[in-house]
């Protein structure tokens, strides 16, 4: 019996956390992209791009990586992108999408090909469901909420990556939690 609870927790939690893979529609992309235009945050060009990226959805799971320079004083661009961080995130877990690492850079870049040098402050892994839930978040974001994001930093960047190797996949260990809590309650039986 504790096998079977446990097995039924998993299915309603790899529901939850994995998705149907259910992708984007072109009616929601396109109603971003207006309300992008309108904000007048990004140029035309930048949002194309993302616009395409959003259209070649798969429906998967995959890892933004992002790299942040704040502004001086970064005490107060700090104060900034933790209020966005805040509502950013409080809407995102409900998604099921979540950061992954987290990080402080603690020297200089090491190995630098092609690019100028940037001494970024730090980094983050941010894990998303799909790409329907990051354009969900986006719009539930945009505007004053976003403009936290822009005084804070002043430079960043963005890129998607899919993923072929987490040791730390939430979608294992949970598993795994599960089947050493129902072999416990087994015993104890």
């Amino acid at each position: 019996m504790s096998y079977l609870i446990a097995l039924i927790i998993y299915i309603i939690f790899w529901l939850w956390y994995c998705g149907l893979g259910t992708k984007v529609s072109q009616k929601d992309i396109d109603l971003w992209y207006q309300q992008s235009l309108q904000l007048r945050q990004f140029d035309e060009q930048h949002l194309i791009k993302v616009k395409q990226f959003f259209e070649q959805d798969d429906g998967k799971e995959f890892v933004m990586v992002n790299a942040l320079q704040l502004k001086s004083p970064k005490s107060e661009s700090l104060e900034h992108l933790q209020s966005y961080a805040k509502k950013f995130f409080g809407f995102a877990l409900i998604r099921a999408c979540h950061p992954l690492l987290a990080g402080k850079v603690i020297g200089n870049n090491i190995e630098l090909i092609g690019i100028p040098a940037t001494n970024w402050d730090s980094f983050f892994l941010v894990r998303y469901r799909s790409r329907k839930d990051l354009l969900a978040t986006m719009q539930h974001i945009m505007g004053q909420d976003h403009q936290l994001k822009l005084l804070a930093l002043d430079k960043t960047f963005a890129a998607p990556v899919s993923p072929r190797a987490n040791p730390s996949n939430p979608k294992l260990l949970v598993g795994l939690l599960l089947l050493a809590l129902a072999g416990l309650a087994h015993l104890q039986i």
